[in-house]
């Protein structure tokens, strides 16, 4: 099986200006298989994205993404996310 790619896209404005988005796609066939968009304006959600493993335990990918907060001078603290649960095997 073919690793599931995560590209994130933290300057997108879907869910609010400069929210951020993650984005994971099928190395199988190239399908979108889940977006996850933040919704708090300039949170930078997905400044990194990296898959992780399974560690929760329950048998699917879970991804590490991180967010830089409302700026990059360090004026406000970031965030890191473990999103849970991706089910890869369709």
């Amino acid at each position: 099986m073919l690793a599931d790619p995560n590209v994130a896209a933290y300057t997108s404005g879907e869910g609010a200006p400069g929210a951020g988005k993650a984005v994971v796609i099928s190395g199988k066939d190239g399908s979108v298989l889940r977006t996850i968009t933040h919704t708090v304006a300039g949170e930078n959600f997905g400044v990194d994205a990296l898959g992780i493993g399974d560690v929760t335990g329950d048998g699917l990918t879970d991804f590490f993404v991180t967010a830089a907060g409302i700026s990059f001078t360090g004026a406000a603290p970031g965030t890191a996310y473990v999103v849970a649960g991706l089910d890869h095997r369709r």
